[in-house]
């Protein structure tokens, strides 16, 4: 299934536009880029005016604190959306990473949010990934505050079955809270115990 089917069956399945009246909306809009390992979507501190939609590979959205240090705040999947800002005229509070070499659609933020005046519908579906995404943010920071690092990599693992082999284990560690010797130590109880 090529890029853009990947989006039109995200939207239809979630709205009611028919397949071809937003299979030209969406190839106006969004283009097809390949984005390479190691690569960024976005940088924190630089101004972009873009979103993009994960239709194959792994991105990492990280904040860099002023001692160098990295912060994993979330890793986005395939059909999920990348922003790394909601106001283009500020600068990203984020990085957005690409942990291997990945396919989006992307497109101006400025001209998808022209789109939402013209289809509501739109704006519908935007605003429900937007409270997804907040009730999970919510839930990241409980779990961060509440439960033990081995607890949160077993939530982990639940969530990113078929991509941990893929996110390399500094990163993991940084999304859970916790150095890389911490995680290969989780690890190794938990190996221990089956």
């Amino acid at each position: 299934m090529d890029a853009y089917n990947e989006l039109i069956k995200y939207v239809c399945t979630n709205t009611n536009i028919y397949a071809t009246e937003l299979s030209h909306l969406l190839k106006d809009t969004f283009q097809y880029k390949v984005y390479k390992k190691g690569t960024y979507f976005a940088r924190q501190g630089e101004m972009n005016d873009k979103i993009g939609f994960n239709t194959e590979g792994i991105f990492a959205m990280q904040i860099l604190k002023e001692d160098g240090a990295e912060y994993v705040k979330s890793f986005i999947k395939q059909n999920e959306f990348l922003l790394a800002t909601f106001n283009e005229n500020e600068p990203n509070p984020v990085s957005i990473l690409t942990i291997v070499d990945s396919v989006i659609l992307e497109a101006k933020y400025s001209d998808v949010k022209t789109l939402f005046g013209k289809y509501p519908v739109l704006e519908h579906l935007y605003r429900k990934e937007i409270e997804k995404e907040t009730e999970f943010a919510y839930s990241r920071l409980e779990q961060t505050a509440t439960l033990q690092a081995s607890v949160r990599y077993e939530l982990f693992k639940k969530q990113f079955s078929k991509l941990e082999d893929l996110i390399p284990q500094y990163l993991i560690a940084s999304y859970l809270g916790i150095t890389p010797t911490q995680l290969s130590r989780i690890k190794k109880n938990i190996n221990k115990c089956k």
